[in-house]
């Protein structure tokens, strides 16, 4: 947790008391206030941090506290860094399709797979493809293959063969 406060660059640190500020009840945020006393250690000195926060409740649960925060701090960089990659956006789209699937919204669902598959083969997202190829099977399947011809179904195998060939090929030449 030490060494993941101290990684964060001064806007990281700036953007998870925004995040973590609207998960709060009341006025105290006792993530907020770890954070601080972590972050202001040269070296982590767990004995100083317990003693500074004695009175507070959080402290009885002292390995949830700094679990829960390390694992907030994560989800933070994750929405903080979620545009910087192309791999990082298609895999939300994906989790988007899942939701969407799950909510039975198939039709959204497919939209969004489309979208998300469009940006798998402009990246060349080889791994992204293999799992969009899932989604687009799962959404065959639920439809139970009615709105699909043999065209559209070879299309489907073709991708899952040249991207299982793609993989084949870099972990050879790895």
């Amino acid at each position: 947790l030490h060494e993941l406060i101290h990684s964060l660059t001064k806007p990281e640190k700036r953007y998870f008391k925004v995040f973590s500020s609207r998960h709060v009840i009341g006025e105290e945020n006792n993530y907020e206030k770890l954070f601080d006393a972590i972050s202001a250690q040269e070296e982590y000195d767990e004995d100083e941090i317990l003693e500074l926060f004695h009175d507070e409740a959080f402290i009885h649960r002292f390995s949830i506290t700094k679990n829960r925060l390390y694992n907030t701090i994560l989800r933070c960089l994750d929405s903080y860094h979620s545009n910087n990659s192309a791999e990082a956006q298609i895999k939300r789209q994906i989790h988007s399709v899942e939701i969407l699937f799950k909510k039975g919204l198939y039709l959204q669902s497919k939209r969004v797979l489309r979208s998300a598959k469009r940006q798998a083969l402009k990246h060349n997202k080889i791994t992204s493809q293999m799992e969009i190829s899932r989604w687009e099977k799962k959404l065959v399947e639920h439809g139970q293959y009615q709105e699909m011809g043999k065209k559209e179904l070879k299309s489907i195998l073709q991708d899952d063969l040249l991207a299982t060939s793609r993989i084949d090929a870099f972990n050879k030449l790895w």
